[in-house]
Formats: C-alpha cells, sequence, structure tokens
C-alpha cells in the first residue's frame, strides 16, 4: 500500500524519512486526497478571474458606449475598517436604455476631489446582452489582463498540485 506525503501529496515509499519532493517528514503520511478539497478551490477561483477579465476585457473590445443616467450614489466605504470612508471612491447605480429598455447597473467609480458633477456617466455594454455593462471608466484592459494572469497562474498551479496548505 502506497502513502502520500502530507505537506505536498506526493507518493512516498515506506521506510522514507523525508518526502523527496517537499523535504517534509514522513512520519504521518497523509491519505491520498488530502489536499484536494484545496485544488478544487484554486481551480474554481481561478476560472472565476478568468472570466472577468474576459468579461471586463470584451466589454473593452466589443462592448458599446452609451450615456447613463445616474440613479443613486453612495460613499465606498469598503475597507479594511468599516468605519473608515475612502474619500473619493463612489458606488454609483446608473440606468441606461438600448432598444427602449431599461438597464440597471453599478460600478465603483472614483470622483476628483471627491465631487460629483456629472449627471450622466459613459457605459460599456455588450450588444447582444445588454445586462453585461459597466461604468466605462472601471473597465481598464491593464487590470483585466492581471486578472488574466493571476487567474491562469492558478490555474496552473492548482491544476499541477503546487499550492498546497499544510503544516
Amino acid at each position: 500500500m502506497s502513502n502520500y506525503c502530507k505537506n505536498c501529496n506526493v507518493q512516498i515509499t515506506p521506510g522514507m524519512k523525508f518526502c523527496k519532493s517537499c523535504g517534509a517528514a514522513c512520519n504521518e503520511p497523509a491519505k491520498p486526497g488530502a489536499n484536494r478539497k484545496i485544488k478544487v478551490i484554486v481551480i474554481v477561483v481561478a476560472v472565476l478571474l478568468i472570466l472577468l477579465s474576459i468579461q471586463n476585457m470584451s466589454l473593452n473590445i466589443a462592448g458599446k458606449s452609451v450615456p447613463a443616467s445616474i440613479i443613486s450614489v453612495r460613499q465606498d466605504t469598503r475597507s479594511n475598517d468599516s468605519s473608515v470612508s475612502v474619500p473619493d471612491r463612489y458606488i454609483v447605480k446608473y440606468e441606461f436604455f438600448v432598444d427602449g429598455k431599461s438597464y440597471i447597473g453599478e460600478s465603483t467609480l472614483t470622483f476628483k476631489y471627491g465631487v460629483i458633477s456629472e449627471q450622466t456617466i459613459k457605459v460599456l455594454y455588450m450588444p447582444f446582452w445588454p445586462g453585461i455593462n459597466s461604468a466605462s471608466d472601471s473597465t481598464k484592459i491593464a487590470g483585466s489582463l492581471v486578472l488574466a494572469g493571476l487567474g491562469a497562474l492558478l490555474l496552473i498551479l492548482g491544476i499541477k498540485g503546487k499550492i498546497t496548505f499544510g503544516r
């Protein structure tokens, strides 16, 4: 019967004192699949990051621009300390129309000096599915590329089983 390293889940042979892959002590081997949950979580997070980046890139490449009316604005208080506000960052709810049908969206935007002087903002939407939309200021292609790269890296490491958490 084969045993597996509790640290990296690589197969170890009986009598080994240290794992040949990670160097961990082999006195208490783990059962196969000990890190399976972590692997699945990493792969799911990676796929979500890649899908989010694809959405943002497609909005930048194929999205159509339309003016949207600002419905409501509230200061973004999300931070490590929920009592601290970020002075220039706001969550903006907007409404726009495509072919006479109303669509509502929400984006986090930064207004210089915290002053909101506009009554409308530009929104990018997918022509075949206007429900996929975002304020044009919040869809940066560089950020999408970073998300795609991070997602791809996590996906590769997750599939290869190189991401482990343990003692």
